[in-house]
């Protein structure tokens, strides 16, 4: 038997990325532990979830299955066995063409690795150009993810904030993107572009119907990317993507709520060349599993219930934060997606970036670094919280907290109503609690 399913804590660590491994004090790069912490509250989905104890019950049937499975065929066929039915259940649940191409990957950044070496092989000859948001909105480890040693590649990026933090116009990244791309054509590069829906900071650029257009005029040298591993779009966004012949990554490990990390890259339908899968991680299989149980349960729900409660809790967040005095929103627009017959959840924020306000100023990264930290173990009332992002604001490097609400928030409160809403002001006073504290102590 594979040494990863030996125990339920071997598993949820199991994997191939740095960021899995445990620290002395047992928790990995984002401060989760691989036990469950029943009194935290899970509001940290733009990074990490804590696994909770309804997921861990489900692990721990899953492990028995994966090590009774493992048994009778052998690991290398349980293996590839596990690995086709989580790419048909997804799959499945997200509706998709049965011929839709979907590869299981360790995490977004390995996301975005796979599509660019696959391109970069099917097109030897040529150099090339990659077209992103800064990384800071998308991941700070895709641009080295991006490169290649066998191929000539040069990387560009485009804003989506200006210098005071507020989001840029459609037209102001528009008229970027529309240079960088004339560039490449001049240089005869053939163009990696990724959109991204949504960034770290709920972020959705460029605006589609633009990014439809250049791939239009571009058809025989842009390649499309589009970056949702955050997760934050129906299942009917993410179709219609791939009907657009882009390529979308996703994760399980965001929105969804699995502990991390789990990621996949779907393919459009009839897509003539296919990278290859290669042998997942038990772990990350693990990982996926307890991301479908979610993503079925969702499908059960009726989809506006869903979007009332997405409202009901973005509400309430927004509305605490503009009466208070130490939490400074961090402005975010609404997120421009194409017109439907009804309303949908995906069409109201779910992340919710903050600075902190103290007498000395906004709170440096460094700072707000530990608080992130502190929260997590708080003794009263322990909160997880998006890992705060670096960004320079006013000419100063800040740390930029984000509250985020994920599928099991959303669907707690669709189930029942003002649960959830109603825990919004009691954290975030607890919050403003904390720092005052911190302050009165320094």
């Amino acid at each position: 038997m594979p040494q990863a399913l030996h125990t339920l804590q071997a598993l949820l660590l199991d994997g191939h990325d740095h960021r899995l491994v445990l620290n002395q004090k047992g928790r990995n790069h984002y401060f989760c532990t691989p036990q469950v912490q029943p009194k935290l509250h899970l509001w940290g989905s733009s990074t990490a979830s804590n696994i909770s104890s309804e997921q861990w019950d489900d692990a721990q049937s899953i492990h028995h299955a994966m090590q009774d499975d493992a048994q009778q065929y052998g690991s290398a066929a349980s293996n590839a066995r596990y690995t086709s039915q989580t790419q048909q259940a997804l799959q499945q649940v997200m509706q998709l063409p049965q011929n839709t191409p979907i590869i299981l990957t360790e995490s977004g950044t390995d996301a975005h690795r796979q599509w660019a070496q696959h391109l970069y092989q099917q097109y030897p000859q040529d150099t090339w150009c990659v077209i992103m948001p800064e990384a800071c909105e998308t991941g700070r480890s895709i641009p080295q993810a991006l490169q290649s040693q066998q191929h000539a590649v040069c990387l560009r990026s485009f804003s989506l904030r200006d210098q005071q933090g507020k989001p840029r116009t459609r037209a102001a990244i528009k008229d970027d993107v529309q240079q960088l791309l004339q560039q490449a054509t001049q240089q005869k590069q053939r163009i990696l572009f990724i959109m991204v829906d949504a960034s770290k900071t709920g972020c959705l650029a460029p605006h589609l119907d633009d990014v439809m257009a250049w791939k239009q005029t571009y058809t025989e040298r842009m390649h499309l990317l589009v970056d949702a591993c955050q997760a934050r779009l129906s299942f009917a966004s993410i179709r219609r993507y791939t009907e657009h012949g882009a390529w979308v990554a996703i994760t399980g490990s965001k929105f969804w709520g699995a502990p991390s990390f789990c990621a996949a890259l779907i393919m459009p339908a009839h897509h003539p060349h296919l990278p290859q899968q290669a042998t997942a991680s038990w772990g990350m299989l693990l990982r996926w599993q307890l991301a479908l149980k979610t993503m079925q349960a969702y499908r059960m729900l009726h989809q506006d219930t869903c979007r009332q409660a997405m409202q009901r809790i973005s509400q309430s967040i927004q509305q605490y934060m503009q009466a208070s005095s130490s939490i400074q929103a961090f402005a975010t627009d609404g997120i421009p997606r194409p017109p439907r017959e009804s309303e949908t959840w995906e069409q109201y924020p779910s992340i919710f970036p903050f600075f902190i306000q103290t007498p000395q100023g906004i709170m440096p990264q460094s700072q707000a670094i530990q608080v992130y930290q502190q929260l997590q173990s708080d003794a009263l009332l322990p909160i997880q919280m998006g890992r705060p992002i670096a960004i320079q604001y006013e000419h100063e490097e800040a740390g930029l907290f984000r509250l985020c609400i994920s599928a099991p928030l959303m669907m707690k409160e669709a189930q029942h109503k003002n649960t959830v809403t109603q825990q919004v002001p009691k954290l975030l006073l607890h919050l403003e609690q904390h720092i005052g504290r911190m302050v009165s102590a320094s």
